[in-house]
C-alpha cells in the first residue's frame, strides 16, 4: 500500500491510499509519511482506503505501525472507504478496537472538531 495523494482540510491530513501487488512492501511509505507528517506538527490523519483493495500481514503491520506512532505523538488516525475484505482482515485479528472506521470524509473531518 502506498498513498497516492495527500491533501489538507483545515487541520486534517488526508492520505488517498492505492494497494498494489508488492502491497506489504509500499505501506511503510505509509508509516513513514504519517511519522514524517507527524514530525512537521500534524496530529489530525485520515487514511482513505478507496483505492485498496487487497492487505497483507505486512501491510496490516505497517498500518499498525502508522497507527502507533500517531498514538505516541498525541495524534488521532481515522480509516474511510475501508472496503470489507480488509474490514474483515482487521476484525479478524481483532484490530477493530484499534482503528477508528468513519463511514465518509465529511464525517471523519467532523468528528476530529
Amino acid at each position: 500500500m502506498r498513498f497516492t495523494a495527500e491533501r489538507l482540510i483545515a487541520d486534517v491530513t488526508i492520505l488517498d491510499l492505492a494497494s498494489e501487488q508488492a502491497l506489504g512492501d509500499m505501506t511503510t511509505h505509509v508509516a513513514d509519511r504519517i511519522s514524517g507528517l507527524v514530525g512537521e506538527g500534524r496530529r489530525k490523519f485520515i487514511l482513505n482506503f478507496d483505492g485498496v483493495a487487497y492487505l497483507d500481514s505486512s501491510g496490516l503491520g505497517d498500518l499498525a505501525t502508522a497507527h502507533k506512532t500517531a498514538t505516541q505523538e498525541n495524534a488521532k488516525l481515522k480509516l474511510i472507504n475501508v472496503p470489507p475484505r480488509v474490514s474483515t482482515l482487521l476484525r479478524t485479528v481483532n484490530l477493530l478496537r484499534v482503528f477508528e472506521i468513519v463511514g465518509s470524509e465529511a464525517e471523519a473531518i467532523r468528528s476530529f472538531q
